[in-house]
């Protein structure tokens, strides 16, 4: 017998922005969230990115340790 499954929350991150509302709103409008990446700051052959806007690292977790963070 299989047991059923059940989603009591979900949150995303997403380069549609932070939180589930903004995902959900970014997808049944159709938009994405990739964008041609700036000029000098672009990595060679990129022809889009995802950021997220918004983000900053130490304004969601703080500001203790996040300084050895990598970007991924």
């Amino acid at each position: 017998m299989r047991t059923p499954l059940a989603v009591s929350g979900w949150s995303v991150v997403s380069p549609l922005g932070i939180g589930a509302p903004e995902f959900r709103d970014g997808i049944t409008s159709g938009r994405t969230g990739l964008r041609r990446p700036p000029g000098e700051g672009a990595a060679p052959g990129a022809e889009s990115e995802g950021r997220v806007p918004g983000f900053e690292i130490r304004d969601l977790l703080g500001r203790k340790n996040t300084r050895a963070m990598d970007r991924l």
